[in-house]
C-alpha cells in the first residue's frame, strides 16, 4: 500500500513540473520576423507556445524592428513586447486571442494590422513608454489602457495609441488614458489618437487623468474619427486615499465627421480637490460632441480653469436638463452650445465670445455662490447682436445679491446689446440679483430688464486723458477765483 501511495505522489509531482513547464513564457527570437508560429528556429530554446503559455517579443535582447504574420487563428494567456522591440503583427485576416488578466502589455512599438484582436485587457506603457498604432483591427477588450503605469518608481509618459483605417475598438470595462497608481510612478503626456473615417472607439467608462502624477493626457478625436460610449471622466475621476494630482489633462474632438456621442455622466475636473487644473473638453474645427447624460464642470474656489470650450464651428449638443458649472467655465467662441438646461453654481462662468447660445429650458444660477455671464462685444453690431438666446424656458437667478453678475469683456460700438431672450418670462429676482460686473477701461454702461430681454446699454465716458485736461482746466479756474477774491 505504502508502495502505491508512493509511485501515485511521484506521478503528481511528475505532472507539476510538466504543467509549469508547459505554461513557462516562450520568447520569439528572430530578428527578421517571419510566419507566427512558425519553425521553433523563430522561439529561444526551439519551443513553439501552446495556446496556455504566455509569450514575448525580445528578438536580440536589444530594440530590433520586424513583422510577424499570422497564418491562422491563435490563443495565447498574454502577450508582451518587453525589451522595446518594433514589432508590426500582421493579423492577416484572422484572430489573435488572450485570456488571461493584463493579456497584452508593452513598452516599445507593438502595432496590429488587419484582423481581429480579443483579450481580457490590454496595457501599453505599464512598465515604460509604449507605442501603438491599430490599423483595420476589431478588437474586443474588457480594458483599455494607454500610459498607465502600476509598477513603482516606472514612468509610462508619452505612451501613443493611435487606431486608423477603419479600426473598431470596444471595451466593455474601463478605458483609462494616464494614470499613476504606485510610488514614485508618473503618467503624463499620454495619447489615444482616434483617427480617421469608420474608426471607432467605444468605452463603457473613458478615464482621462486619474490618480497621482497624471498630468497632460489626452484622447482626441480626429479628421472623421468617431467615440462612443458611457461615463467620461476628464481629470476627475479618484480611486480614493493618497495624493491626487490630474492637471492639464484634455479631450479634443475636432475636424469634419469627428464626433463624440455619449449616454452617460461627463465630469470635467474633481469636486474639492485643487490639484484638479487646466482639464479641458474642446470641441473645435465642426467637430461634435453629444450625450443624453448630464455634464458637470468642476473645481474648487482656489481653481476656475476646468472648463468646455466650444469654438470654429465645433458643436456641444446637452440632451439633459441637469447640467452645471460648478467653479469651473463654458465657453463659446465661434461654435455652437444646445443644452436642454444648464446651471450656474459657485461662481462658475458662461461666456459668449461668437457663434450661438441656444438653451431649450431653463438658464439658471445656483442659491450656492451665483454665477457669472461673460461677453465679448468686440466688433459686433448692436442691431445684429444674438447674445445667449433664445432660452426656451427660464433665466432664473437663485441666488442672493452681489453674487450673480454679467461681465463685458470687450466693446467696439455704442449702443443697446440684447443679451438674453427668453420665450419665458424672467425671474422675478433677475432684477435685484443679476448685476453688471466688469467692463472695458473707457467705457460704461447699464442693464434693462424686459419682460422676455435683458439689454446691455453701452455708453462712452471721458478718456482719462480728456478727463486730466478737464480737471486741470477746472482747477486753473478755481485758482484763478480765488485770486480775484483776494485782490478784491
Amino acid at each position: 500500500m505504502k508502495t502505491k501511495i508512493n509511485t501515485i505522489l511521484r506521478i503528481a509531482v511528475l505532472s507539476m513540473v510538466a504543467l509549469t513547464s508547459a505554461h513557462a513564457q516562450r520568447v520569439w527570437i528572430n530578428a527578421s520576423g517571419g510566419t507566427f508560429v512558425g519553425p521553433a528556429s523563430n522561439w529561444a530554446s526551439n519551443t513553439i507556445p501552446n495556446s496556455f503559455d504566455p509569450f514575448i517579443f525580445d528578438a536580440t535582447g536589444a530594440p530590433a524592428t520586424y513583422t510577424v504574420t499570422l497564418d491562422a487563428d491563435y490563443s495565447f494567456t498574454t502577450l508582451g513586447n518587453q525589451a522595446g522591440d518594433s514589432v508590426t503583427v500582421d493579423l492577416n485576416g484572422n484572430i489573435l486571442n488572450f485570456s488571461s488578466a493584463n493579456s497584452v502589455r508593452s513598452i516599445g512599438t507593438l502595432n496590429f494590422q488587419n484582423g481581429t484582436l480579443t483579450t481580457l485587457a490590454v496595457t501599453f506603457g505599464r512598465e515604460g513608454i509604449a507605442t501603438s498604432t491599430l490599423t483595420g483591427v476589431t478588437a474586443n477588450v474588457t480594458a483599455f489602457s494607454v500610459g498607465v503605469t502600476g509598477v513603482t518608481n516606472v514612468d509610462s509618459s508619452n505612451s501613443l495609441v493611435t487606431l486608423n483605417g477603419s479600426t473598431k475598438v470596444t471595451a466593455t470595462n474601463t478605458t483609462t488614458i494616464g494614470g499613476a497608481g504606485s510610488t514614485g510612478s508618473t503618467s503624463a503626456n499620454s495619447k489615444l489618437l482616434v483617427t480617421g473615417g469608420n474608426t471607432t472607439f467605444t468605452g463603457a467608462e473613458v478615464r482621462v487623468g486619474t490618480t497621482t502624477n497624471s498630468t497632460g493626457n489626452t484622447l482626441e478625436v480626429a479628421s472623421g474619427g468617431a467615440l462612443t460610449g458611457t461615463n467620461l471622466f476628464v481629470g476627475s475621476f479618484h480611486s480614493g486615499g493618497g495624493s491626487y494630482s490630474a492637471g492639464g489633462n484634455t479631450v479634443l474632438i475636432h475636424g469634419s465627421n469627428s464626433t463624440a456621442t455619449l449616454t452617460g455622466a461627463i465630469s470635467v475636473g474633481a469636486a474639492n480637490i485643487a490639484t484638479t487644473v487646466n482639464n479641458s473638453l474642446v470641441v473645435q474645427n465642426n467637430g461634435e460632441f453629444a450625450t443624453s447624460g448630464s455634464l458637470v464642470i468642476n473645481g474648487t474656489s482656489d481653481n476656475t480653469t476646468n472648463r468646455v470650450v466650444v469654438e470654429s464651428g465645433g458643436s456641444v449638443i446637452l440632451n439633459k436638463t441637469s447640467n452645471t458649472v460648478n467653479f469651473g467655465f463654458m465657453e463659446v467662441n465661434g461654435g455652437t452650445l444646445d443644452a436642454k438646461g444648464l446651471t450656474l453654481a459657485n461662481q462658475g462662468r458662461l461666456n459668449f465670445l461668437d457663434g450661438t447660445i441656444a438653451i431649450d429650458g431653463n438658464l439658471s444660477t445656483s442659491a450656492t455662490g451665483g454665477g457669472r455671464f461673460g461677453f465679448d462685444l468686440t466688433g459686433d453690431d448692436p442691431i445684429t447682436f444674438t447674445g445667449i438666446g433664445i432660452i426656451n424656458g427660464t433665466l432664473a437667478i437663485g441666488s442672493t445679491a452681489n453674487s450673480n453678475f454679467i461681465d463685458i469683456f470687450g466693446v467696439t460700438g455704442l449702443g443697446n446689446y440684447t443679451l438674453f431672450t427668453s420665450t419665458g418670462n424672467m425671474d422675478a429676482n433677475v432684477a435685484t440679483r443679476l448685476a453688471l460686473g466688469n467692463t472695458p477701461i473707457g467705457f460704461e454702461g447699464s442693464l434693462v430688464y424686459n419682460p422676455n430681454s435683458i439689454v446691455l446699454n453701452v455708453g462712452a465716458i471721458p478718456e482719462p486723458n480728456t478727463a486730466v485736461l478737464l480737471a486741470a482746466g477746472l482747477m486753473v479756474l478755481v485758482m484763478r477765483a480765488r485770486r480775484r477774491g483776494v485782490r478784491a
